[in-house]
């Protein structure tokens, strides 16, 4: 990845998920749901993991820190729902929303992540 930003591809998920829950105890939080919640009320937090200065939310007017953020924000959701749909919908809807819909087995609001993974050619 060029610019800030961390390059996590070359981490396997289940390394990944580990050390976000490492974060989710530290915090005191009660699991990956409020994890995410937290980092989307705390983009600094974000930001301060990614090695860029903090200029309030300035920062996220950026193009490029934007999507090193939201890029990093979509790995962490990777990380708890293991399924890259999934993780979109999450991302688009708040984490704790669609782990409450796949808890109660009602259907995801699937359509932002069917329209992002079609721009996606592997």
């Amino acid at each position: 990845m060029e610019g800030p930003g961390l390059d996590l591809s070359r981490y396997k998920p289940t390394y990944l998920r580990r050390r976000l829950l490492v974060r989710v105890r530290a915090l005191r939080l009660s699991g990956l749901d409020a994890y995410a919640r937290h980092l989307k009320r705390h983009p600094e937090e974000i930001a301060q993991e990614l090695r860029m200065e903090w200029r309030g939310e300035d920062l996220l007017r950026d193009p490029t820190a934007n999507i090193a953020m939201g890029t990093y924000y979509l790995t962490k959701l990777l990380g708890q729902f293991e399924d890259m749909a999934v993780a979109l919908t999450a991302y688009n809807h708040g984490p704790g929303r669609v782990a409450e819909m796949e808890e109660s087995r009602a259907t995801l609001p699937m359509d932002y992540a069917e329209k992002v993974l079609s721009y996606y050619t592997p």
